[in-house]
Formats: C-alpha cells, structure tokens, sequence
C-alpha cells in the first residue's frame, strides 16, 4: 500500500451493526443476492481503496477494494458498508517521533509476530524519525517519514503508541 492510497474500515448496514459485510466480485447486486460473493467480512476489518465506480443504473457508489493484511482478498462494496478514512493529519515541520522503549515498527497494526520479516523492523530505544504525517488508530500511530527517509523502503509504519514519542 503506499503512502497516499486512501483505506477504509468495513461496517454493517444491518441496523444492530453485528452483520457481515459481503465483498462482491463486480459492483451489483444481482437477482439472487449471495451469487457474486466472493468473502464476507465484518464491520472494522480494514481495507485499502483500489477504485470506484457509480455504475450505470445504480444510486449507489461502489468501491474496489482489498484487504490491507489479506491481499487475496479483493472485491467490491457499496458505499453504504464503508467508511473512508480521512486524511491523516499533515505535522508541524517540526514534528519527531522518538523512540521511548526498543520496539518494534510494524507494516500493518498488528502483532509484529503475525507478520513478515518485510513488514517489520526491530528499533532501538532513543531513535528518532522526522515525520511529514500521523495519525493514532486503536492504540497505534500510523506516520509518514519525512524528506524521503524510507526503512526497508517504505516510508510509512505503525508502532504501539506507548513505545513512542511524538513532537
């Protein structure tokens, strides 16, 4: 995913809220609604936007999307079953994150043991980063580093957000 690529977080358009979201293989909903299934998710299962379309015929906005942490699974939603992140706040210039405890920098908010060594680096403690951008989702910052700075050549991350500080 890069940087600038717009995610969104699944949720139910089923009024208690506790329902699956189905993710389709193309943008309608056809005659016999289960057809063109090709996973169910469920509300605050996170995904990056790919594409969108307002097909011929439809009220409704569709979305192509694909699970940030499970990249073979991708498809497509109605925008009443997603909610678009906003853009993450932009820091002052003279923002730093610095490392409070050795930690770990993740790729996606998850348990660092779940992922690829790829998708995680090992950080010491008293480290510190410019940032161009961050934001805190569920107890995680996701930043942007500065001026071009990349780890293993990617430029945004996330860290458990008690391992760090931001300035």
């Amino acid at each position: 995913m890069s940087s600038d690529q717009q995610t969104g977080i699944l949720q139910s358009n089923a009024q208690d809220k506790t329902h699956e979201v189905n993710i389709r293989s193309n943008p309608v909903i056809p005659a016999h609604s289960q057809d063109n299934i090709v996973h169910q998710g469920h509300s605050g299962d996170r995904v990056e936007i790919l594409d969108s379309k307002h097909p011929q015929g439809d009220t409704h906005l569709w979305y192509n999307v694909r699970y940030i942490t499970q990249q073979n699974i991708q498809g497509w939603v109605r925008e009443d079953v997603i909610k678009l992140d906003p853009t993450p706040p932009t820091p002052s210039p003279q923002s730093t994150l610095t490392v409070r405890t050795n930690t770990v920098f993740v790729h996606f908010p998850e348990d660092s043991s779940k992922l690829s060594n790829d998708d995680k680096v090992s950080v010491s403690v008293g480290t510190t980063y410019n940032l161009s951008a961050y934001t805190l989702e569920n107890q995680y910052y996701r930043f942007t580093l500065a001026n071009g700075q990349l780890i293993k050549n990617k430029n945004t991350w996330y860290v458990f957000m008690g391992h760090v500080q931001i300035n």
